[in-house]
């Protein structure tokens, strides 16, 4: 198994409203896309909803954007959705230029 890089980490929080909340500090690219993908997919099927709390996220590359539009389709074949909570102006940036932000919900403070 592959380490995890030093510029990346994901904190998952369950609120008491069933959501569950994942801070997400780092780089998203192509070598911590997939990280991200297993720690969402490894989620128990409690929680009706995934947010990610993008705001600590001080790089993400077209490989992230469209790693996110990925799992929102698996979480919407689940029957749970996603949110995208906060994103850095980077990641708004990116999220607009792949077209991501069409896809998957975005929520600003």
């Amino acid at each position: 198994m592959k380490a995890v890089p030093d510029h990346f980490s994901v904190t998952a929080t369950e609120l008491p409203d069933g959501q569950m909340v994942l801070s997400v500090r780092g780089e998203v690219d192509i070598a911590t896309a997939p990280i991200l993908d297993r720690v969402i997919a490894s989620l128990d099927d409690g929680a009706d909803s995934v947010v990610l709390d993008m705001s600590q996220v001080s790089f993400i590359d077209s490989t992230g954007g469209l790693a996110l539009i990925e799992v929102r389709r698996q979480l919407r074949q689940a029957g749970r959705e996603l949110l995208v909570a906060d994103p850095s102006p980077l990641v708004a940036r990116v999220l607009s230029m792949t077209g991501a932000e069409d896809l998957v919900p975005v929520k600003t403070a």
